[in-house]
């Protein structure tokens, strides 16, 4: 790799001039912002974002909830798709801005 490419990155002026990062940037981290968790994620949405945000993994969630594995799972894609939102670490600071957990 050469090292002004580096350089560049280390010191960010990379990510500030590069049209393709600002763009990927708008779309998946401030798109989920505009939105209100309780208008568009159903109560049972929210108790598996609140899971996720917690650390909890599917499963650990699906028992705590008392629903099977696969219901959660379904859940958790559905409210991403919702946020469009690809990550979980999204989707924990969008639990976190909406103020469904406490940092």
């Amino acid at each position: 790799m050469d090292c002004t490419v580096v350089r560049k990155v280390r010191r960010a002026k990379w990510f500030r001039n590069c049209p393709t990062i600002r763009m990927h940037s708008r779309e998946t981290i401030l798109t989920p912002f505009q939105f209100n968790a309780h208008d568009i994620l159903t109560q049972r949405e929210q108790e598996v974002i609140v899971g996720v945000a917690n650390g909890m993994t599917t499963r650990q969630i699906a028992a705590s909830l008392g629903i099977s594995f696969k219901t959660a799972e379904c859940h958790r894609l559905r409210l991403m798709q919702k946020l469009n939102v690809h990550s979980t670490a999204l989707v924990v600071r969008y639990a976190v801005h909406c103020g469904l957990v406490e940092v």
